[in-house]
């Protein structure tokens, strides 16, 4: 069975009306454009827990993945980014 691209998560997560933020651009989404909970929890200053429990929450507002595998919930960095500015949020200052 062949593995499906990022574009048909995309496309999959938009067929059952889940809201991921910007399109992808023509280029290829990179993995760094990838997000799972460890990395938000970094980006965002927090711990895995609090993501979790976060995105969890429907009333907390966060994006929903584009994607949940068995390692986890799976977003895109624009919508963390993004999001996360909206809410301002702080953001660590280290590289993700």
């Amino acid at each position: 069975m062949e593995r499906p691209t990022l574009q048909d998560i995309i496309e999959r997560a938009k067929a059952r009306g889940m809201d991921i933020g910007s399109e992808p651009g023509p280029e290829p989404i990179e993995p760094e454009d990838l997000m799972g909970t460890y990395e938000v929890a970094k980006y965002l200053g927090w711990t895995t827990g609090q993501v979790s429990d976060y995105a969890a929450k429907s009333a907390a507002g966060m994006p929903a993945p584009i994607a949940r595998l068995r390692c986890g919930r799976i977003w895109l960095r624009p919508q963390i980014e993004a999001w996360a500015e909206r809410r301002s949020y702080l953001v660590s200052k280290e590289e993700t």
